[in-house]
């Protein structure tokens, strides 16, 4: 084989890259003869020649290379030369760009996560290592230019929903935030032209005026106008607030109360009764405890486990949370053998619960179950829920009746319960339904009322037979009593009276 030029550094490299066996085999072919043999110091570049000859011979001969025993070695996928684009940055098209941007705005919006995000150094390497060629914009990129296109993009499209339907609904609620500043949130509620339910904020504002029934009213047709639904809205769902519910009667749309609200209201009623009400605030005390009192959980922790136990956190009451006083019961129940072992053993001067309390939190629960049922029910965006008012009320009543039923069905003959009834002037015969369950108390109440009559009078017979025999004993007995002087006083002031 003949190369032009006398240096051999390609040809070496070539071989050292793509055949680097075969090189290898004959540098060390070379070098072992050149140790047995002696050679001319002028002949090492000779040697290196020939070795390199007959390293390409094999490669151009390869019955040659048949027969050694060292194999040719096979080109794979991995040794395959990488392209120069690939060492280039790329960047990215702006559509694409602003694809990402998007995704990115969604992504903070939707977990409602701080804006400081992108400025995480953390974060920003990991989109890197995703893509490398997208720069992630900066918190002011974010909030000046891009929230506000994502913004308007998303107010234009239910805007376009809102021109294609017929008809509509309004649900409205105000309430004040911890900052102590009051807003107010309009939704609308409609079947889009594919016959799906859709359900829209219109707007969620501070709204800081008087919260009249006029100026509401004026704020419901501002937010219609502004929307362009004024004419479409069916009716108006909101709470059983005096002043919200004129506002919507001055609009002229129809008011439809807020059916969880109702049985919200329902349940707090209920639980203004005094045993419940002083049930729901002994383990409110005991969880607020625990609430305020880092050691406590743990130890509460600690116990669960120590138990077998899921490991389960104490929940608190609110009133303004639908359903928080049965999930307070519920967790109690849950829990009851580690709190109660926890409050017993390191906190034996605090208030714990025993098990009559345990029984009557179960009759609670049983019946607070049923309402939190039926709110969940009603609960919905997706499903239509006014179609199931009458049949959830029927059904809750049932519930209701067929619970009372089965716990006091025979209150009635009750007899502590029964006596006590019978015994209440106010009440007496009609606190009664069943005339049998009367008849039995009341002959049980004369048959007790003969009996202490006659052991009475038994006592009385008895007591003057001895006072009899005492004054006679008395007049026989020469000794003096130590009560005489005593006795002969009280009868003295007796006689006087």
């Amino acid at each position: 084989m003949s190369y032009k030029g006398g240096a051999t550094g390609n040809l070496i490299r070539h071989l050292k890259l793509v055949h680097p066996t075969i090189l290898t085999k004959y540098e060390k072919e070379t070098s072992s003869k050149s140790q047995t043999v002696g050679h001319p110091e002028g002949e090492s570049s000779t040697s290196t020649s020939t070795s390199i000859t007959t390293a390409m011979e094999m490669i151009i001969n390869p019955s040659s290379a048949e027969e050694t025993d060292t194999p040719l070695p096979k080109k794979t996928r991995s040794e395959k030369q990488s392209s120069l684009s690939s060492f280039i940055k790329q960047p990215l098209t702006d559509r694409k760009t602003q694809e990402i941007h998007n995704e990115l705005v969604k992504l903070l919006v939707k977990n409602y996560l701080p804006l400081q995000l992108v400025d995480s150094e953390y974060f920003c390497s990991f989109v890197r290592k995703l893509n490398n060629s997208y720069q992630v914009p900066s918190r002011k990129t974010i909030s000046n230019t891009l929230l506000p296109q994502l913004h308007n993009m998303a107010q234009q499209n239910v805007r376009n929903s809102l021109e294609n339907i017929k008809a509509c609904c309004l649900t409205t609620d105000g309430w004040t935030s911890c900052a102590n500043k009051s807003f107010i949130g309009i939704t609308a509620h409609y079947i889009t032209k594919d016959n799906k339910m859709q359900s829209s904020l219109l707007d969620c504002y501070e709204y800081s005026d008087r919260h009249t029934a006029e100026n509401l009213c004026t704020e419901l047709k501002r937010i219609s106008r502004e929307w362009n639904v004024h004419d479409k809205i069916i009716a108006v769902a909101s709470d059983n607030a005096s002043n919200i519910v004129a506002a919507i009667k001055l609009t002229g749309w129809k008011h439809v109360p807020c059916f969880a609200h109702t049985l919200n209201l329902i349940v707090q009623s209920a639980l203004e009764i005094n045993s419940i009400a002083q049930m729901q605030q002994k383990i409110k005390k005991i969880v607020t405890f625990f609430k305020h009192s880092p050691q406590a959980c743990g130890k509460l922790t600690a116990m669960q486990l120590q138990l077998g136990k899921t490991v389960l956190s104490l929940k608190q009451d609110c009133v303004t949370r639908w359903n928080s006083t049965f999930d307070m019961f519920n967790r109690v129940l849950e829990v009851k053998e580690s709190l109660m072992s926890v409050i017993a053993i390191n906190y034996p001067e605090n208030l714990n619960i025993n098990n009559n309390d345990i029984i009557i939190i179960q009759g609670i629960c049983d019946v607070l179950k049923l309402f939190k049922d039926v709110t969940e029910e009603m609960s919905s965006e997706k499903q239509v829920t006014a179609s199931k008012v009458i049949l959830l009320i029927k059904e809750l009543g049932q519930k209701l009746l067929e619970n009372l039923t089965r716990r006091f069905n025979l209150i009635e003959e009750n007899k502590i319960y029964a006596e006590a009834t019978f015994l209440d002037p106010r009440f007496k015969r009609h606190g009664f339904s069943k005339d049998s369950a009367f008849e039995t108390i009341k002959q049980s109440i004369i048959a007790q009322a003969t009996a202490i009559i006659i052991l009475e009078q038994e006592k009385e017979d008895s007591a003057a037979e001895v006072v009899c025999e005492t004054r006679i004993n008395d007049s026989d007995n020469t000794k003096i009593s130590i009560w005489k002087d005593f006795d002969e006083k009280v009868s003295n002031l007796v006689q006087k009276k």
